[in-house]
């Protein structure tokens, strides 16, 4: 008895049961609801009580029959729904084309963006400050700034807090560059106070802008035509954008070195995102088939009401996949970095001195790895020996 219940936990997982047999429990029951708006609960109740014992237990341990067999289907097809909804799937490419445009546009604004900011950053650092501190140096008699002009300048960069590319900050630098040509520093402290202050906090939002930008793109030969396959690729690129790990070859090797805990935050985030992708597939093919709707149950306004309640709950459950790739990439980026060295000593290779040198060996694994073993010579090393 024990060794079939075993078997039965281990068929009924944790991943079956939350990632495809819950959305396959509530997709049947959205289908149920349907059926009893058309034909009225109590005809299906009626009908449900005229059957007899044996007819309600074969209907129960069909539904169960169903129910099991979807789940386990839809749980097979995981990664291929996944790649769908990231746009990473061959075959339906042509659906995600104009979103792959729109997502490289974006990207391509996003990165001008971040660099145009840095570029800000940089001129403020190296030639604007260091300029205006030579004032500071000089022994001049200058009189003081008018009222009117010091609170213009005030004024214009607290705008710059907004968009400094659309204020224009050159605009603003040469203008207080040339107050202080003009007037006695002492008077033009809160002015460049304001404008310390500004570039601090521009430059720690610029930071925050730029990991942002990291963790939601991947390179520009990987642009995926949604954001969730962008994310992916950003994670998945993250080691080899860091190390030059290839992730699809080392992967699988690190999860072997995780500890429990992060192996079970993994898989919670990874059954969170099968869940979530599972459910909007699901609720988008729910939509589809309520479009034959109309064709059966003559009530226009109420299908209407149908078909876009689930194409927003698929909506919803897309962002939450969203949101679950984005912790999951988290989780993954903090592995390679926590583990990366250890799986250097697992495969007993010489382990680096210099990031340079960790770079240059995991580049030369990958081909050993791919090419095989003539393609590269690599030094090796038995730890083992050095801690029996």
């Amino acid at each position: 008895m024990n060794e079939f219940l075993t078997r039965i936990s281990t068929l009924l997982s944790k991943q079956i049961l939350f990632a495809a047999m819950l959305p396959c429990i509530i997709f049947f029951f959205a289908l149920l609801a349907i059926g009893i708006i058309i034909l009225g609960f109590n005809n299906i109740l009626s009908f449900y009580e005229s059957l007899p014992t044996n007819g309600v237990l074969l209907t129960t341990s069909g539904f169960i029959f169903i129910l099991i067999i979807c789940s386990y289907s839809l749980h097979a097809l995981r990664d291929s729904l996944l790649r769908f909804w990231s746009g990473s799937t061959i075959s339906f490419a042509w659906l995600f084309w104009g979103f792959e445009s729109r997502e490289m546009k974006r990207f391509i604004k996003e990165r001008k963006r971040a660099e145009s900011y840095q570029y800000a950053i940089d001129t403020i650092e190296k030639e604007f400050i260091p300029d205006i501190l030579e004032f500071y140096q000089a022994d001049e008699q200058k009189p003081p700034i008018p009222t009117n002009e010091r609170k213009s300048l005030l004024s214009s960069i607290e705008r710059l807090s907004l968009d400094p590319l659309e204020v224009k900050y050159k605009d603003v630098l040469e203008n207080v560059y040339s107050a202080y040509e003009r007037f006695a520093v002492d008077s033009l402290s809160d002015v460049y106070e304001s404008l310390r202050h500004w570039h601090e906090i521009f430059k720690i939002k610029n930071q925050a802008r730029v990991a942002f930008f990291d963790r939601s793109f991947g390179s520009v030969g990987t642009i995926r035509g949604t954001a969730l396959g962008n994310i992916i690729q950003s994670y998945n690129e993250y080691c080899a954008k860091r190390y030059n790990i290839e992730a699809e070859i080392f992967w699988p090797r690190l999860q072997s070195l995780l500890n429990d805990w992060y192996k079970g935050q993994i898989d919670d985030q990874r059954n969170t995102l099968d869940f979530a992708v599972i459910s909007c597939t699901l609720s988008c093919v729910f939509s589809l088939v309520c479009l034959a709707g109309p064709f059966i149950y003559s009530s226009d306004y109420l299908w209407w009401i149908v078909i876009s309640g689930g194409f927003v709950v698929g909506h919803l459950y897309y962002r939450m996949a969203i949101s679950a790739a984005d912790t999951l990439g988290h989780l993954v980026r903090t592995c390679y970095d926590l583990y990366r060295l250890k799986l250097i000593k697992e495969l007993s290779l010489e382990f680096p001195t210099t990031t340079a040198n960790e770079r240059s060996l995991w580049t030369k694994y990958s081909q050993f790895v791919t090419f095989g073993g003539t393609a590269v010579d690599l030094n090796l090393k038995d730890y083992d020996k050095e801690n029996p």
